[in-house]
């Protein structure tokens, strides 16, 4: 699906008048093409982004004569109205690493879970990478069937990335991206049970 772009002029308090006829305004950059102020049609971009999200290499039309690739980059949402406000899309090249922020797709059956009752943690959602544009995965795939009993993680380090990814920040390889704790009926008990020992040692040495 393409995303279809026009320069616009009409900045500032203006754009309201924009999105009172479906028109989304935003920007595409780049190093190569400088900051370009746009709009989109907003039923496009909604279908656009529905089917892409922030992690895949997208095609651009501007103003029907320029076919560009790029990255939607940030979104800024109208908290009153709950409506997009204005977006920024990095245009990119084909031929050139970049970096980008690509979320952890958790699956698989982790028996600490199934078995033990206990609770999935997703800690770290998200991790940035850098790869040629036609590398650049929608999801990062974790398999948590190693999560075989309470207290288990996974961290980055565990995993292997795709072919032709790397982290942007090499300390974030021991990041943890999912473990197991105990059911809370369990830590209740644990609480409980300190509580009632504490109590007794106190009670012990009073005279």
């Amino acid at each position: 699906m393409q995303l279809t772009a026009k320069t616009r002029t009409t900045l500032g308090k203006k754009n309201k008048y924009l999105r009172m006829n479906n028109e989304l305004p935003g920007v595409i950059y780049s190093k190569d093409i400088g900051s370009i102020s746009v709009t989109f049609p907003i039923g496009n971009f909604k279908k656009v982004y529905e089917t892409s999200g922030r992690s895949t290499i997208i095609d651009i039309s501007l103003d029907n004569e320029k076919s560009l690739k790029g990255l939607i980059e940030e979104i800024q949402v109208n908290p009153r109205k709950n409506e997009y406000s204005h977006v920024s899309v990095r245009a990119v090249n084909l031929n050139e690493e970049i970096t980008a922020f690509v979320a952890f797709e958790l699956f698989g059956e982790s028996q600490a879970v199934k078995i033990d009752k206990g609770i999935l943690l997703n800690i770290t959602n998200e991790i940035e990478i850098r790869c040629l544009p036609e590398k650049l995965p929608q999801s990062i795939k974790v398999d948590i069937s190693p999560l075989e009993k309470i207290g288990n993680t996974i961290s980055i380090n565990s995993i292997q990335l795709p072919e032709g990814v790397s982290l942007v920040h090499q300390g974030d390889i021991n990041l943890i991206i999912a473990s197991v704790i105990a059911p809370k009926e369990d830590i209740a008990k644990s609480n409980q049970a300190d509580t009632t020992t504490t109590a007794t040692t106190t009670g012990s040495t009073e005279k």
